[in-house]
């Protein structure tokens, strides 16, 4: 159930228009509704990754052949217990966002599902953001340590959700289409659901529903990763067939868009006006915060609907709270709240980070010195919980990167 203690009516509509957002990119409601639409050849086969790959999954069952086998690799904690039950459905828990032993066997796994489906397999994949680093099969001579490492230091530092995908195709025997062409079957389809800004499908999972790279502009790496890259391109990485022999289907059934556009619907519904609603959650936390404050100072009454996936700088030793925790709090410290300002930021996926909030809620500031101590130290999520500001959902069965509702009352 959400939870944020201690929670005005203000606070209670913007949750509300949160859930809905959400609910409408349930990740088995999604799926059901596109199997529904065009029933075909029915897979006897299913791969179902990341964290919404449970929902996906349960979406997936009635429209499966007889006897199917599949493989389903999600987070820990994120699993519907009764799909442990199914015949032929085997279940692999794993590491999010560092990944962890379970994520290489998680993709020694993949690689022998894929491989052992027949010359007449009807191959179904759902994939959904987490899966990056959920599943793995690193490049000869990448190791668990390094690869953890690696995931320590994209996150540290900034780095947008595309470009670390970009580096972790590089250094993968499975991501960037790796994975689906050595499928030896006659047809694959592909569903997903998207957490990557712009939605690329290619890069949804570092690619591991896609049969081909993604182009990303160059940016700047380490020359340690850099060399990395370089190593995984010369020791193998790049092992898969050019040509493959099947049919391919992609389709794209959730993204963030989806998602605001039924949280609009929500504020319709409660007979608030929508004054903003766009993807602009980019960045650094630091510039974006205030940025934001000014869209609500400049915009007026209503409500503000922003997805997007921004980022956080690290410190050297930083506390707890993901980026919402930290956007949240941001967004307080940075908000004139004469205008009564309230609302949520939470990851549609139901977890912030590496702890168990989805998120946090902005309100009137609170001790702002504490805060903003809490805010240069990676601290938020504290913060947060001392003034009962934790937004705690649970697991939500979808991802669809993050979403922001904040409200500015009529005077």
């Amino acid at each position: 159930m959400d939870s944020a203690a201690g929670n005005p009516p203000v606070i209670e509509q913007a949750i509300r228009i949160w859930r809905a957002g959400v609910d409408a990119v349930d990740g088995e409601r999604a799926i059901r509704a596109a199997l529904g639409e065009s029933p075909g050849q029915r897979a006897d086969a299913v791969l179902a990754v990341g964290k919404a790959a449970s929902s996906m999954l349960a979406g997936a069952l009635p429209f499966l052949a007889p006897g199917a086998r599949g493989l389903l690799v999600t987070k820990h904690g994120h699993v519907d217990a009764s799909l442990r039950r199914i015949p032929g459905i085997t279940v692999i828990e794993s590491g999010h966002p560092v990944p962890d032993e379970n994520s290489l066997a998680a993709g020694d796994a993949a690689l022998g599902f894929i491989e052992s489906c027949g010359r007449d397999s009807r191959l179904l994949v759902l994939v959904s953001g987490g899966a990056s680093a959920l599943v793995e099969a690193p490049a000869p001579g990448i190791g668990l340590d390094r690869l953890r490492s690696l995931s320590r230091t994209l996150l540290a530092d900034g780095y947008s959700i595309d470009q670390i995908n970009h580096i972790r195709i590089g250094i993968s025997r499975i991501k960037g289409g790796r994975l689906l062409r050595r499928f030896p079957g006659r047809e694959v389809q592909v569903l997903g659901i998207s957490d990557i800004p712009g939605d690329h499908a290619e890069l949804i999972g570092s690619g591991i529903g896609a049969v081909s790279p993604p182009e990303v502009a160059p940016f700047p790496v380490p020359g340690w990763i850099r060399e990395l890259m370089r190593a995984a391109r010369r020791d193998g990485a790049e092992h898969a067939r050019e040509e493959f022999p099947y049919t391919f289907h992609s389709r794209l059934v959730g993204s963030n868009a989806m998602a605001r556009a039924a949280a609009a619907g929500a504020c319709r519904d409660l007979g608030l006006a929508v004054a903003d609603c766009a993807e602009c959650l980019d960045g650094d936390i630091g510039a974006l915060a205030p940025a934001l404050a000014r869209r609500i100072a400049e915009g007026g009454p209503g409500a503000y609907l922003w997805g997007g996936e921004p980022t956080v700088q690290l410190p050297g030793n930083p506390g707890l709270g993901g980026r919402n925790q930290s956007l949240a709090l941001a967004l307080t410290l940075a908000l004139d709240n004469g205008h009564c300002v309230h609302g949520v930021v939470a990851g549609t996926d139901g977890t912030d980070g590496p702890t168990e909030a989805a998120g946090g809620v902005v309100g009137p500031a609170l001790d702002r010195d504490a805060g903003r101590e809490s805010l240069a130290a990676a601290n938020a999520g504290p913060w947060l919980d001392r003034h009962g500001r934790l937004f705690v959902t649970g697991p939500t069965g979808t991802n669809v990167m993050d979403l922001a509702v904040q409200i500015r009352p009529v005077a």
